[in-house]
């Protein structure tokens, strides 16, 4: 509907099974934003030479072809994880350093604390769950078929330290 695309900003791990084929997480939502009509793709970190090369060009050029960019995270809590924060590769490029270029919303589907570790993106969406009917209730709403109606069990209101309080 109008939009020039959408950047999927892939921070997970594992699979999710969707009838006989297995679907990343990643490749579920592009495929159901697809079908609602948008330009969706992921935009692949792991090819460090892609990444150069996007690197080089003017922040202008890079940014144009996108009207919004979703991270998409499900980091879920195992028992030998012993961190849940965002990593980042690819020189730092996969660090969400656009959010002030292009609007950005963080979706998460296993973590509600995941929006500590991206305190500049200004829209967190909790789906708690990886699933194609999460998938499809997160995109109805950002389409506004549906209100958002949940409460967020984190308070995710950000507040610069101040040393003079100690």
């Amino acid at each position: 509907p109008g939009f020039k695309g959408f950047l999927i900003r892939t921070m997970m791990k594992l699979s999710n099974v969707v009838g006989e084929k297995t679907y990343t997480p990643t490749e579920e939502f592009v495929k159901l934003l697809k079908k609602a009509g948008f330009d969706a793709f992921e935009y692949s970190f792991g090819d460090i030479f892609k990444v150069l090369k996007d690197l080089d060009k003017p922040l202008k050029e890079w940014t144009d072809q996108f009207d919004l960019i979703i991270i998409l995270a499900k980091w879920e809590t195992l028992s030998n994880q012993t961190s849940l924060q965002m990593q980042y590769k690819a020189v730092g490029f996969d660090a969400p350093w656009f959010v002030k270029e292009v609007p950005t919303i963080l979706v998460s589907v296993s973590n509600p604390y995941q929006g500590f570790d991206v305190p500049m993106v200004q829209t967190v969406i909790n789906g708690y769950s990886p699933k194609k009917d999460v998938y499809e209730a997160i995109i109805d709403k950002l389409l506004g078929k549906s209100k958002f109606k949940g409460v967020s069990p984190v308070n995710l209101d950000y507040q610069e330290f101040d040393s003079t309080k100690i």
